[in-house]
């Protein structure tokens, strides 16, 4: 009762059976079809539409990617014989996780492990997206001098990665010589020179000076030292590394013999060195001359 004028988008007409072909179509989308037919005759127009389609399913593929990062750090100073205290972080950036991880730490010259091993080895295993590991390394400072201490993760989808952590080793030292009169005769005066030297790489704090005299000897004076019977003592204050200050002291005595003039020096380091000066010391040349008249 009809014929087909046109319609909006265009059909595939074959007869009276108009055909679209719409593609594909998301999920909530919608399309309209507008149709314009001419009537032929009186009475009621009826027409069907048919729909056909086939179900579209989707799977969706995260595509990640490990990262490996690594940071190593320690102290910057250390004395000689400590201990090193390293700590190493592996953590994985990326959006994938990383495969067997594992961390490689190089022991340097001037620094030991306590296992007498130069390269260690530790098993991190996976790391998942964002996660941290640490990996504490102790060593001993065994050697003056800067060290850098390498360690190296390695994964088997992420590469590897570097990082290192220096500390300079230093060596505290101390030294102390004293020079004096080798003879002297009674009841002169023996000079003494005592030299104190910071001979390590840090500063030395409330160096100490203890001269003890012998009980056969007796303190003329010890300029700048504060005396107690037959001991005088200087406090040198703070010595930096390589100053060395010369002090002085004087001595009489009444006893001929070899006396020795003992020195020490002590610091708020636990350093502590001592000298000594020995001094012969004799008695007095001297003549005697008498004239008798004999028989009378």
């Amino acid at each position: 009762g009809s014929e087909y004028v046109s319609s909006e988008p265009a059909a595939q007409v074959s007869g009276n059976k108009l055909v679209w072909n719409l593609g594909d179509m998301d999920a909530g989308e919608c399309m309209n079809i507008a149709i314009t037919v001419r009537p032929t005759r009186e009475g009621t127009l009826r027409s069907c539409a048919t729909l056909h389609a086939l179900p579209r399913l989707c799977a969706e593929t995260f595509v990640g990617k490990p990262v490996l990062a690594i940071e190593k750090s320690g102290p910057a100073k250390a004395l000689l014989g400590e201990d090193v205290s390293y700590n190493i972080v592996v953590t994985n950036t990326g959006t994938a996780i990383a495969k067997d991880v594992v961390v490689t730490d190089t022991v340097p010259p001037g620094l030991t492990h306590s296992s007498g091993q130069k390269t260690l080895t530790f098993q991190v295993g996976d790391l998942a997206p964002n996660q941290t590991q640490s990996v504490p390394v102790t060593l001993t400072a065994s050697e003056r001098g800067n060290h850098c201490n390498k360690a190296v993760a390695s994964s088997s989808n992420a590469g590897e990665v570097s990082d290192d952590a220096c500390t300079v080793v230093n060596q505290p030292g101390i030294s102390i010589v004293k020079t004096g009169e080798e003879k002297e005769y009674l009841k002169k005066i023996a000079e003494y020179r005592i030299t104190v030297t910071n001979t390590g790489d840090i500063p030395l704090t409330n160096v100490v000076v203890t001269d003890s005299a012998p009980s056969q000897t007796s303190i003329v004076v010890a300029q700048g030292a504060t005396i107690s019977g037959n001991q005088a003592s200087w406090n040198l204050g703070t010595l930096a590394p390589g100053e060395n200050k010369t002090l002085a002291i004087n001595l009489t005595s009444m006893v001929e013999g070899t006396h020795c003039n003992g020195v020490s020096v002590a610091t708020a380091e636990g350093l502590s060195e001592s000298a000594q000066a020995c001094t012969i010391w004799t008695g007095l040349p001297a003549l005697l001359l008498e004239v008798v008249d004999d028989p009378d």
